[in-house]
């Protein structure tokens, strides 16, 4: 036991010590202690001396900049930092994930234990949604008649929802609250055991939640950190610097690491449709994406030569994109993977709780197993957000009832006994 003990420590320590190092190396270099950093995480940029460059001749002339090259420059050195950075705390990400939470954890399988109780009646109501065969989030059945309610910016493409009996059902969108990220599937199923949602704002800072998966222990528990609010969206980013060729926003450069870059967009592509809507110059673009925020999917219709293209891309942010990459978005990525759209709802609780994004969607109980919220993104390291049952309940009671069928009577037919 103290020597489990003496290596938490011993791995906890070192992990203080690369991200202090870090965090020392964005005011200037590191010592030279600390320059085995660099060779064993790639971190580059300022944590360690660099040699003096050698004095140019001195009949060299400097070689004129336009502003637009040197932007561009900045950019790209910027970029590459970042990278390296996000390398870095992916790494440590992955080591610490290695380590066993101890028992005064809340992620720690004793504790979720003591909430067993307390997702218990809602557990057979929760389903796994699946896009393209991949989880993609959790959801809950909130009508008998097969209507689920689940994150919406996950639940593309071919949707299939898997019930808590084990069986796994195409399912169809009927009904999307944008605001809020929430959508209603239905499967072809009734009589489903359904969650009960507790409209009543009861829930105060320090509340416990639970939240409730498929396994007969919540996947996760934390504590409200602020009430229901609204949470502004960032705007979404597609990541390439426009210009204008022939009426048509041209595509003159392709920011690395971002959503157009990981979608294949390519300079010189010229951009004709934004979501089936004409686009008529560079300016009209950038007005039509201004409307947009991160995580948002759109499809764009390009001209590539003599080939015309049709793509879906997932808008990115400065933060995802590595276009801002200030230190508190380095150590917010510390906690791990991040929902895509994890902001842009116009009200949700902040807890304290550690999801993983393919885990949101799902229902979120009080110590009395009521269904307060939907759990709707996984927002930073110790950020998670949740729609209040109440707007939910809004977006169900707005669906017609399913029409009842009933058997038309038959028609009656009498007949004569047989003659003997």
């Amino acid at each position: 036991m103290r020597s489990t003990a003496l290596c938490r420590i011993g791995g906890f320590a070192s992990l203080a010590l690369i991200v202090g190092a870090w965090l020392w190396s964005a005011n200037g270099p590191a010592p030279a202690g600390l320059a085995w950093i660099d060779s064993s995480f790639g971190l580059g940029g300022q944590m360690v001396d660099q040699p003096a460059a050698k004095n140019p001749p001195t009949d060299a002339k400097p070689v004129p900049q336009s502003p637009s090259d040197a932007r561009r420059e900045q950019f790209r050195r910027q970029l590459e930092f970042t990278q390296r950075r996000q390398q870095m705390l992916e790494r440590i990400w992955k080591e610490s994930g290695r380590h066993e939470p101890s028992t005064t954890e809340r992620n720690h399988s004793s504790i979720k234990h003591a909430f067993r109780e307390t997702v218990a009646a809602t557990r057979p109501a929760t389903v796994r949604v699946f896009s393209e065969g991949k989880q993609v989030a959790l959801g809950a059945v909130v009508r008998a008649d097969g209507l689920i309610a689940t994150k919406g910016s996950e639940a593309r493409g071919k949707v299939e929802c898997e019930l808590a009996d084990g069986r796994r059902l195409a399912a169809q969108q009927v009904a999307a609250d944008e605001a809020n990220d929430l959508v209603l599937l239905r499967v072809a199923a009734t009589q489903l055991p359904t969650v009960t949602l507790a409209t009543a704002d009861t829930l105060g800072v320090g509340c416990w939640l639970a939240t409730c998966g498929t396994g007969v222990d919540p996947v996760a528990v934390g504590v409200v950190s602020v009430a229901a609010r609204e949470i502004r969206p960032p705007r979404g980013i597609l990541g390439v610097l426009l210009g204008e060729g022939g009426g048509v926003a041209r595509i003159d450069e392709v920011m690395p690491g971002s959503a157009a870059a990981e979608a294949g967009l390519l300079p010189g592509d010229r951009i004709l449709e934004l979501n089936n809507k004409a686009v008529k110059g560079r300016e009209q673009m950038v007005n039509m994406l201004k409307q947009k925020q991160a995580g948002d999917k759109v499809r764009l219709k390009l001209a590539r030569d003599k080939e015309q293209l049709d793509l879906g891309i997932t808008l990115g942010s400065e933060e995802m994109s590595g276009m801002r990459a200030d230190r508190f978005q380095m150590m917010n990525m510390l906690g791990g993977p991040l929902s895509a759209r994890r902001a842009g709802f116009s009200s949700a609780i902040q807890h304290d709780t550690i999801l993983s994004p393919r885990d949101c969607g799902g229902p979120v109980c009080d110590l009395d197993g009521r269904v307060v919220a939907l759990n709707i993104a996984r927002a930073g390291r110790v950020d998670s957000y949740a729609i209040p049952a109440s707007v939910v309940e809004r977006l169900v009671k707005a669906q017609p009832a399913p029409t009842p069928v009933t058997a038309k009577p038959q028609p009656v037919t009498h007949k004569e006994p047989a003659q003997q």
